[in-house]
């Protein structure tokens, strides 16, 4: 008995809380848990009367199980690799209309396509496009849509409330996002847009961030455009001014009051490009990376 105590506050003291994703699902961990499985077995085999039964009973529901199912957690993300978008360089600016006609569009490299907020596939495809010039980061979302005539589509100012309506977000910062925080951009099918900096400003629109966006609405589906300036990202000191950190996110409406989908990561109703496996778009470690590229 007294080995497994030590045992137990040997792993207790080795335990990284919530993450890192890396620690839980390494292979140490499982050698841990594994020899905490091995020793509480022992220990229980030996404990046939009370109280000691019963502790080791607490133990096992409230400490083993727990750890188990927090391993098994963040051995599923961990197969989740971080995805990655490269924006080739293009001589011309874009005009930005929503329509993502150009021919600029046609040949730029796409996402794969977004997924729920667990990792599970979604129903209709959503891709996102990127491009830069010197200056601009060009996004273009293509949502496939089989319920066009059922699209929410309420707000009609922009406000943090705009992830209500059928729309999609953007959440973009440098390498050194943990300390700088991203600039968030909602952008909805009907062409209304905000763009925030909520740890420098809180959730208020700022007009001096310079982001423009546009929608158009089509039979099958709905395309979005943005155009993002990159000076808010790199110093003029920067040395790495190639790679941006993003989440990229679409919110589908079409099934009516969002909070009833609250707890369910599996819903339509949240797509992303790299999947959050939390409830909530805002989780920067799974922020996928835009390289800004040469022309191609």
């Amino acid at each position: 008995m007294r080995r497994f105590w030590e045992t137990l506050e040997t792993i207790g003291a080795s335990l990284p809380g919530g993450g890192p994703i890396e620690k839980w699902a390494s292979p140490a961990m499982a050698k841990a848990i594994d020899t905490m499985e091995k020793e509480l077995r022992a220990a229980e085999s030996q404990a046939i009367e009370s109280p000691y039964r019963d502790r080791l009973r607490l133990i096992r529901a409230t400490v083993q199980e727990l750890l188990v199912q927090s391993r098994d957690k963040y051995v599923t993300i961990s197969r989740h690799p971080i995805p990655s978008l490269q924006a080739h360089r293009i001589a011309t600016a874009l005009q930005v209309d929503g329509k993502l006609d150009e021919s600029a569009w046609q040949s730029a490299t796409a996402t794969a396509n977004f997924v729920h907020m667990d990792g599970g596939p979604s129903e209709v495809n959503t891709t996102v496009k990127a491009m830069c010039d010197d200056t601009t980061l060009y996004l273009g979302f293509d949502c496939q849509e089989p319920n066009m005539d059922k699209l929410t589509l309420n707000q009609r100012i922009p406000s943090a409330g705009l992830c209500t309506d059928d729309s999609v977000e953007v959440m973009v910062g440098s390498t050194n996002i943990v300390k700088d925080g991203f600039l968030q951009i909602m952008l909805t099918a009907d062409g209304i847009y905000i763009a925030m900096w909520p740890k420098k400003q809180g959730h208020r629109t700022l007009a001096d961030l310079g982001v423009r966006g546009a929608a158009h609405r089509g039979t099958a589906g709905w395309t979005a455009e943005m155009e993002i300036p990159l000076r808010h990202f790199f110093d003029a000191e920067a040395q790495a001014r190639d790679v941006l950190k993003a989440g990229l996110y679409r919110n589908r409406c079409v099934f009516g009051n969002h909070w009833k989908f609250a707890t369910k990561m599996d819903s339509e109703r949240w797509l992303c490009w790299s999947p959050t496996f939390v409830w909530s778009f805002n989780n920067p470690a799974r922020f996928g990376t835009i390289s800004l590229m040469p022309p191609k």
